[in-house]
């Protein structure tokens, strides 16, 4: 009589003999330097499982999709540190809203692009942002606060290092960052020093204008960005004593009237000198090129050049798709672009793309909002 035991070997001898013949042929074609890859029937990117589950930092053990027996993709979970994830697709509501990288690709929720069409509902809440990240509330309602978001793992307000310098421990940061004192002594004042523009608590520091590359702003008597300098006492407008190019209402033949900036600013730009020693020439020198005063230079920059549907500074980026338009503060026809630190820690995709706050390539530059942690 036939055992079961005697049943499944037979019913096995077979698999196992294709078995060896195929560890055979791969042995046999070793020599020629290719490489084996296996997947599920699912696996577009045609890499195998690499065992790895969840996402980043957090993560802890799962195992990729795998074949059933009749071929199906079967989703297996895998713990990390914001619970459970459900490994598979990443393309539906559920899948782009639970802080897991289910697809094992290395892009979590709505920074990966699978995720496009659930990530662009208007007023939808994100929770990504140094700020969002530290102020104990689960801004996108998926069960997870602050830092035991997956959202939130490489902001430096979970990952570390802590801000120092000028607000560090501060009780009262705002009020140290703007008390016109360089109260750590290395030389920079208030919003001067990023111990104050970086830290993401100093609200009074962000989206301030920059005193440089504008008369206007040179010649008002105002500290604008609040770097305890004013005006032509700013470098950003005279350095070392010396008016920067295109800059005309600092030094000993200062101009004041606005009337005339414009002639004398385009006399500057196009004289092929380096008139602030800086190594940039003319529409090369950023006091030119970003001038609102200068005419003879190649930009788009201003409204007027911003909405005419040429390319003026022959760069092939039109009006509000040059980045020149779209994140000028000078600029009013280009709608909310997505780079200010408001805009960048508000949980709101402002520019309808598909990518909110720190996963908009437009707020990765924003320090205060979106500051990774140093590589080690």
């Amino acid at each position: 009589m036939m055992t079961s035991n005697s049943v499944s070997f037979r019913k096995g001898l077979p698999f196992a003999i294709a078995l060896a013949s195929c560890f055979a042929l791969v042995a046999a074609c070793g020599s020629d330097g290719g490489t084996t890859t296996t997947g599920t029937p699912d696996d577009s990117s045609g890499e195998g499982g690499s065992g790895e589950g969840g996402n980043g930092a957090g993560a802890g053990t799962g195992t990729q999709s795998t074949p059933t027996s009749s071929g199906a993709t079967m989703s297996t979970t895998a713990s990390t540190g914001a619970g459970e994830c459900v490994l598979g697709p990443e393309n539906t509501q559920a899948a782009c809203t639970d802080s897991c990288d289910n697809d094992d690709n290395g892009f979590t929720d709505c920074i990966d692009f699978a995720c496009g069409d659930f990530c662009s509902e208007p007023g939808a809440a994100k929770e990504n942002s140094n700020v969002t990240c530290s102020d104990g509330i689960d801004n996108d309602d998926n069960g997870f606060i602050d830092c035991a978001d997956l959202n939130c793992a490489e902001r430096r307000a979970c990952a570390g290092p802590p801000i120092t310098g000028e607000s560090e421990g501060a009780e009262d940061p705002n009020a140290i960052c703007t008390d016109g004192e360089d109260n750590d002594g290395n030389g920079f004042t208030d919003c001067g020093d990023f111990g104050c523009s970086n830290n993401w608590l100093v609200t009074d520091c962000q989206d301030l204008p920059q005193e440089r590359n504008s008369n206007a702003l040179c010649s008002d008597g105002m500290d604008n960005d609040k770097d305890g300098l004013t005006d032509c006492d700013d470098p950003g407008c005279a350095f070392g004593g010396e008016p920067n190019e295109g800059i005309v209402v600092c030094g000993p033949d200062a101009e004041l009237d606005p009337d005339a900036w414009g002639a004398l600013v385009d006399a500057q730009c196009s004289d092929t000198e380096n008139n602030d020693g800086n190594d940039f020439v003319d529409c090369d020198d950023f006091g030119c090129s970003q001038n609102p005063d200068a005419t003879v230079c190649p930009v788009e920059n201003t409204d007027a050049l911003c909405s005419d549907n040429v390319s003026n500074d022959d760069n092939d980026f039109i009006d509000c798709d040059d980045f020149s338009c779209s994140r000028s503060p000078n600029v009013t026809v280009c709608g909310e672009g997505e780079f200010t630190f408001a805009r960048c820690t508000d949980g709101i995709d402002n520019d309808g793309n598909s990518f909110t706050d720190c996963d908009d390539f437009g707020c990765r530059n924003n320090r205060a909002a979106c500051d990774y942690k140093p590589e080690d």
